[in-house]
């Protein structure tokens, strides 16, 4: 077990799993907390999602956190719900209680409230990228694209250069007009993810906005 976790505090996530491997059959409840957390580490949502849910964890804020954000990755909204219930229950007023409450919304296509709850995790201290840029998805969806735009700028300066929110701005820019900032934002994600899976229409955006000069 010990070996374990300090494979696990080094961000070793494989080499952990594997020295813990004979403590999870026997189902410790330590070595199962610091596998899902280390499958969590690797974005592996359904093996953490596989440890976790073998503990008690209906008062344990740091699985019920790592549970949820899981089962919105696979996405399993009904899981997900049930989790953040219980999570609530813990920490009624902890912004990642909103912010999942947010993606939970976001998924289920209830834009409004995904954007309510987006707003009130801002409110409560959540200074993280990741809800600004899944709160301009949300205004996005409702056709509010100027205050989309301020949040997605907000979330680039908080995490520049990242990839899913270079396309969104790009997006939101050729949207409203503003199509010399699309451009430069095109340029920017394609120098930074030339062979990426959107590399090709991020590619066919910026010709046709250049296209627009001639």
């Amino acid at each position: 077990l010990r070996l374990g976790v300090l494979l696990y505090q080094a961000h070793l996530y494989k080499e952990a799993l594997e020295a813990l491997k004979l403590l999870l059959e026997a189902e410790d409840e330590m070595a199962l907390k610091t596998a899902g957390a280390a499958a969590f580490c690797l974005r592996d949502w359904k093996k953490c999602v596989s440890y976790l849910e073998r503990l008690d964890a209906d008062k344990d804020a740091d699985v019920l956190l790592m549970l949820v954000q899981s089962y919105l990755a696979i996405p399993d909204t009904g899981k997900a719900e049930v989790a953040i219930k219980k999570l609530e229950k813990l920490s009624p007023d902890d912004y990642r209680v909103f912010a999942a409450y947010g993606c939970l919304y976001l998924l289920k296509s209830r834009f409004n409230e995904s954007v309510a709850s987006f707003k009130k995790a801002i409110e409560k201290g959540d200074n993280s990228a990741s809800t600004r840029l899944n709160l301009a998805s949300a205004l996005e969806r409702l056709e509010k694209y100027p205050e989309a735009i301020n949040y997605c700028e907000e979330a680039l300066k908080l995490a520049p250069g990242d990839y899913a929110t270079l396309l969104l701005l790009a997006s939101l820019y050729t949207k409203v007009s503003r199509y010399d900032e699309a451009e430069k934002i095109l340029e920017e994600f394609l120098r930074l993810y030339p062979n990426s899976a959107g590399a090709p229409k991020a590619r066919e955006a910026l010709k046709a906005l250049k296209e627009r000069k001639k």
